[in-house]
């Protein structure tokens, strides 16, 4: 049966009402029962799990993200990555992973410097037997050896669509105007979904209750005829199949050991036409058709056409060719952050003290 986004959502603790928890001292406290041999032995499970489900290229990444111990505040939140647990992890990941440009590029262009502060401190909470670290300290040479001459790949520029793009007001419309103009969705509407998404996008889609639709037609007619725009074959498509639907689901952030919010915020959009909308100036529109769970005030858009673009600051960026491509990519979030945090807390609770467990909360 679908649960109802609307309860689970209201349900969702403030951060300011959120215990935080208390930043152990890294560079005395204990705060896992990691061994280097343990963390190699999981890692390499971990990645397994993650090439099973088909995120090959990056499951020795997403392995590290499930054994990594990060501080979200205070002067410790550098000094984190030198940690023994974390530089067996980086290391471990860098001799691991298909490609170094598949890791980011933070990472190996500051692992020499993270090494330099791990050996200059007394100790960072966990000391390895002799054996072990003679090993780390092995495995630490073979990726400083990977690592050099790296030079991480140039970043792609954003390209925005149009510059200029311009806002249209409601008309007046309010949302009891909305309310009063909800209807049913087709009854066929379901099936024609699922003919279109993979199983994990439809089950993403399906996860949560469907609420009622705006009207097509009365959308047209109050917001679109006003302006010398018609409701285009895809839009009234994408209502009709996709309008009232909700996905979400808990996002993998940092998991950082002194921020139970680290796991809280549920990612992911409601999908409905809005009163506002942005007109390009070759006469394609861009209704504001996605409302984001973590920030009420954005959403995408969609286009006449049919495609997904973001919106930043009035300038429009294309995202996917149509609602199914859009919806395949979020569905693999979804199922990626499922596998990781469900790895997380499985790790946590064998390996971490329990003050610390964020996944588990």
């Amino acid at each position: 049966m679908a649960k109802n986004f609307r309860e689970i959502y209201e349900a969702e603790p403030e951060l300011k009402d959120m215990r935080l928890l208390r930043i152990p001292d890294i560079m005395t406290e204990r705060v896992s029962n990691w061994t280097y041999a343990d963390m190699k032995r999981e890692f390499k499970k971990s990645m397994e799990i993650f090439f099973e489900n088909g995120f090959e290229d990056e499951s020795a990444y997403q392995a590290c993200e499930a054994v990594q111990l990060s501080v979200f505040r205070g002067e410790n939140r550098e000094k984190a990555y030198a940690m023994t647990e974390n530089i067996m992890a980086l290391t471990i990941l860098i001799n691991t992973a298909l490609g170094l440009s598949y890791i980011h590029p933070y990472l190996p262009e500051n692992y020499e410097r993270f090494i330099s502060e791990y050996r200059s401190s007394p100790t960072h909470g966990l000391v390895l037997s002799p054996g072990e670290q003679t090993e780390l300290d092995r495995d630490i040479g073979s990726a400083l050896e990977r690592l050099r001459g790296y030079e991480p790949e140039p970043r792609k520029p954003f390209d925005p669509k149009f510059a200029n793009a311009r806002e249209i007001g409601a008309n007046g419309a309010d949302y009891k105007w909305f309310e009063e103009n909800y209807i049913d969705p087709p009854a066929d509407s379901d099936a024609r979904m699922k003919a279109r998404l993979s199983d994990t996008a439809y089950r993403m889609m399906t996860e949560f209750e469907r609420s009622k639709i705006i009207s097509p037609d009365k959308y047209e007619k109050e917001f679109l005829l006003p302006n010398g725009l018609n409701m285009t074959d895809k839009l009234r498509d994408l209502i009709e199949v996709y309008g009232g639907r909700v996905f979400a689901w808990r996002k993998q952030l940092l998991f950082c050991m002194d921020d139970p919010w680290s796991q809280t915020p549920l990612w992911g959009y409601t999908i409905g036409f809005s009163g506002r909308r942005m007109i390009s100036r070759d006469g394609v529109y861009y209704i504001e058709a996605m409302n984001e769970h973590t920030t009420q005030d954005y959403g995408l858009h969609i286009g006449s056409n049919g495609k997904v673009y973001d919106c930043v600051m009035g300038c429009l960026y294309f995202k996917a060719n149509s609602m199914e491509e859009f919806l395949e990519s979020e569905a693999r979030g979804y199922r990626r952050d499922e596998l990781l945090l469900k790895r997380r807390r499985e790790l946590e609770n064998k390996y971490l003290i329990p003050e610390i467990r964020t996944a588990s909360m």
